[in-house]
């Protein structure tokens, strides 16, 4: 599990990178969510899809936290990136590892979010920008 908020998605981007040419992972899906403020942020998707298996192994799930800001409509999910990386784990928590990095109030509220969900901690990454 990946996740990205904002400028975040450097080092995102490489560990997709690194996890899709590792062998060792062949059998695994990358779940990436990249989260930005509006839609002229985005730009997960053309790094992304230069990836083999992207699509099928490797998903990519964009959430813009402001859908108004340029008057432009929409379709995609809206609010914050870790709030609908939640959703797609429901009950799963223990399955995955988890790799995050942005600003601080993403980072910390991703952190609750595995604390809560008593994530053991092994299975914790993260790059919190200041």
């Amino acid at each position: 599990m990946l996740i990205a908020g904002g400028s975040g998605l450097a080092p995102i981007l490489s560990i997709a990178r690194g996890a899709v040419s590792d062998p060792r992972l062949a059998g695994r899906t990358i779940h990436v969510f990249h989260g930005v403020r509006s839609q002229r942020d985005l730009c997960a998707g053309p790094e992304l899809a230069t990836l083999p298996g992207f699509g099928q192994r490797v998903l990519l799930e964009e959430v813009v936290s402001d859908p108004q800001a340029e008057g432009e409509p929409w379709a995609g999910f809206t609010g914050f990136v870790h709030e609908h990386a939640r959703k797609l784990i429901g009950d799963r928590w223990a399955g995955f590892e988890y790799y995050f990095a942005g600003p601080p109030p993403m980072a910390e509220a991703v952190q609750r979010m595995l604390i809560d969900a008593r994530v053991p901690f092994p299975q914790v990454h993260f790059d919190r920008f200041f």
